[in-house]
Formats: C-alpha cells, sequence, structure tokens
C-alpha cells in the first residue's frame, strides 16, 4: 500500500485514548488513528541551532545522509495541487529511475529549513530556483493530516520557514521525498521520574514544565541555570528540536501524554531568533504543534534540552 492510500483509509478516523490524563482528571487529547511519523535521525548539530546536514546533490536529488532522505530537487514547473492529488502526484512520480517516491511528512520536511534565512527559508545550493517553477517560498504540502480536523492537513512555508495547518482543498506545490532511515528505534521515548530521552533524535528533554510563563530572554537564562536528572548543560530547544516533540496523532495538547503529562496546549518558547532579528523568536504551539515568531518580550511556556 503507497502512502496515500493509507493516509486516505486512515485519516478519517479520530478515536478519543481511553486512558485519563495523568494527575489532572482530565480526558487524554484526542488522537488520530495513523501511525506517527517522528524523527529518527541525530539532533542537534554543535551549537544547538540546526538539524545536522551532509547532502550529496545530483541534477534529479538531493541525499541526505544524516535523514536518510532523498528530496526531489526541482518542483513541478507551474502546479500547484490540492491535498489529495498532491499525494497522489507523489506516489506516481518516477524521478532518477526510482517509483518509491510519497509526499513527505510534517516532520521530514521540517527537516529542510534553514533557519538562516528567509525567502527563501531553504538551502538555495541544494534547492536552487528555476524560472517558471513554483516559487521555494511557497506553501508546500505534506502527507500529515491534521489530528483535530479531517478537513484539514500540515504544510511547511518556506518563505519564512514554519509549519502550519490549512484546508485540504488549498491549492500547494509538493516536493516529493523517499527513503528514510532503516535503523530507526522501535521505541521512541525513555522515560525517566524527570527526563525524557528521545531514541530516534538523541535528545534529552525535562519531563516537567515551566510552571510560570517566562519571557524570552528569561527562558534562555531558566534552561542555563537547570539542574536536572544530576546533568546540567540544559538550554532551549531550537525550533526544529522543539517541532520533534509534536504527536501528529494528538491535538490540545499535541504531544504524547505519557513522556510529558500535563503539558498545558500552549506555546512554549524555541532558543531560535528570527532570521536577521534581535528582537523576534520562533515557538511553537502544542494546542495543534503549529509554529510562528514573535517579539522576545511575550510569555510563553519552557521545556528545556539537552
Amino acid at each position: 500500500m503507497k502512502g496515500s492510500e493509507l493516509v486516505a483509509s486512515l485519516t478519517l478516523i479520530v478515536v478519543l485514548a481511553s486512558a485519563w490524563g495523568q494527575g489532572c482528571g482530565q480526558p487524554a487529547s484526542p488522537r488520530l488513528a495513523v501511525r506517527p511519523a517522528w524523527a529518527t535521525w541525530p539532533v542537534p548539530s554543535a551549537a544547538g541551532v540546526d538539524l545536522p546536514r551532509s547532502l550529496a546533490i545530483s541534477e534529479e536529488t538531493v541525499a541526505d545522509a544524516v535523514t536518510g532522505l532523498t528530496w526531489q530537487r526541482q518542483v513541478p514547473a507551474g502546479h500547484g495541487y490540492a491535498w489529495a492529488a498532491a499525494n497522489q502526484i507523489c506516489d506516481s512520480l518516477v524521478l532518477a529511475g526510482r517509483d518509491d517516491w510519497r509526499l513527505p511528512s510534517r516532520i521530514e520536511l521540517v527537516s529542510l529549513i534553514d533557519g538562516s534565512r528567509t525567502d527563501p527559508a531553504i538551502a538555495l545550493d541544494a534547492f536552487p530556483f528555476v524560472p517558471g517553477n513554483r516559487p521555494l517560498s511557497d506553501w508546500y504540502w505534506t502527507s500529515t493530516p491534521s489530528a483535530a480536523s479531517p478537513t484539514r492537513a500540515w504544510y511547511v512555508y518556506f518563505y519564512f520557514g514554519y509549519p502550519d495547518l490549512d484546508d485540504r482543498s488549498a491549492d500547494f506545490p509538493v516536493r516529493c521525498v523517499r527513503g528514510g532511515r532503516v535503523d530507526a528505534p522501535a521505541v521512541h521515548y525513555e522515560i525517566a521520574a524527570e527526563t525524557v530521552r528521545d531514541t530516534g533524535t538523541g535528545l534529552v528533554w525535562q519531563r516537567g514544565v515551566s510552571a510560570d510563563t517566562l519571557d524570552f530572554q528569561s527562558a534562555t537564562d531558566a534552561c542555563a541555570a537547570l539542574d536536572l536528572g544530576g546533568s546540567d548543560g540544559w538550554r532551549l530547544p531550537s525550533l526544529q528540536e522543539l517541532a520533534t516533540l509534536v504527536d501528529e496523532t494528538r491535538a490540545h495538547p499535541a504531544i504524547d501524554p505519557e513522556a510529558f503529562p500535563d503539558t498545558p496546549a500552549e506555546p512554549f518558547w524555541s532558543g531560535s531568533l528570527f532570521a536577521g532579528s534581535q528582537t523576534r523568536a520562533w515557538y511553537v504551539h502544542f494546542d495543534e504543534g503549529s509554529a510562528l515568531y514573535e517579539g522576545i518580550a511575550a510569555l510563553h511556556r519552557v521545556r528545556c534540552v539537552r
């Protein structure tokens, strides 16, 4: 069964988890009955700013040795598609002698974001613009349906570089992908009392959440001062790191409730400043998992990483 067939057969099924939220007396978040796609590549880079990357670029494809993904280098000229058609376009693609292409998941497409630039927020050496093609700064579909609405799906906006949701009837281009890491771990999280280790990314997360909302600088300072689980070296996660915590099958909050109990469906600061700015920074909103930027004086929740 190809990617779009699996999505079509499962995305309209939404179930409520039978377990109740730990310690809060509230029902667990609704869960979409689709196998989640989660990052199975090592994060972070040495600076903790961006996903590491080692690209092999050919005329037709770009292969990322870190994620194990191979990308379509050029998007189809001048075309956009509704979400169902976008899945079919990638499923039917034959490129570089391969026919196993598919529409990328939300977190897979997020891995292409280059947070150091905008318009477009993607590496131009790997994905150059060709006149006549759809702009690189456009909205690009992913294969990931919304966990909260049967009529919406995820996209990544490559003008600024963030994931969000839109109606499936929207006209967006596609960048197809194939492959992935074959050594992906079977268990997503290793859960301890105070920390959670993501077995795919290698990141260790603070399990609890800040009791108060903080501005960006206070959030940065709080993580730097944190001593938790017998370790220091904590920091605010980058935007892409924080995006790996989004559970694509859940909403309100969009996070695994066993690994991260009592997480509010609110914005959480990332440590990523908006490209070219010292006064705006990125956050992830864990109601559904979208990302956006805001002035650094805004007050948001904090979850540290190391």
